[in-house]
């Protein structure tokens, strides 16, 4: 179903030991339970941060260069959203025997309730640190944000992405894009802020356009 962005981060032993693992390759219920988890965690931040509103706003914007999601990777066609997606990885195999045998439960239940978003609450700064024996404030590079992106080893980061080539021989080009640019800029100092206020865990955003 999908592939392990920078596997190496992974905890190998744990996927097995949690019965992930089928002759060496992560096994389809990991994906299930894992993109199930995902969507929690959109749900919740949607909740906090509006994200929805975010999207909707971006794609008034954006126009004809909202990319069509079932050419990009994982991460982006399973997101809540069109313009955006969470990138991080979700590092399931964390979890006690005990804490799987609940995320296993809801996600037969099919339910995105309170119960299963207080579970995700209290659980996020395990299974989303980047490192798992770094300091959570250590500061990392991301894999799939630009080079000069560093940001704590446990944080949300989102993209916004968008087809910044689209229409490149147009007269107007550049100066479309510049301003189109500095607008999406504004967005997502606007997010970043109000992560600031509402999450105990920081969120960054980086954009992306090809």
């Amino acid at each position: 179903m999908g592939q392990l962005r920078n596997q190496k981060n992974f905890n190998f032993e744990k996927l097995n030991a949690h019965h992930f693992l089928q002759n060496g390759v992560v096994s389809e219920e990991f994906w299930q339970l894992n993109f199930y988890y995902r969507k929690v965690v959109e749900k919740y931040l949607d909740a906090l941060l509006h994200l929805t509103d975010i999207d909707s706003q971006l794609k008034g914007l954006l126009g004809s260069k909202v990319y069509d999601k079932k050419e990009k990777e994982l991460y982006f066609r399973i997101s809540s959203f069109d313009t955006f997606f969470l990138i991080n990885n979700i590092y399931l195999e964390r979890l006690s025997e005990e804490e799987m045998a609940f995320l296993k439960n809801k996600y037969h239940q099919n339910v995105l309730d309170e119960e299963i978003t207080q579970f995700v609450k209290n659980t996020l700064k395990k299974v989303l640190k980047n490192k798992e024996n770094y300091d959570d404030k250590m500061k990392i590079h991301l894999e799939g944000t630009l080079p000069s992106d560093y940001v704590p080893n446990t944080s949300f980061v989102i993209k916004f992405t968008y087809d910044g080539l689209k229409d490149k021989d147009s007269p107007q080009f550049l100066s479309t894009l510049r301003e189109m640019h500095g607008k999406i800029e504004k967005i997502k100092d606007d997010l970043e802020n109000s992560a600031k206020e509402k999450l105990d865990i920081p969120l960054y955003v980086t954009i992306s356009f090809e």
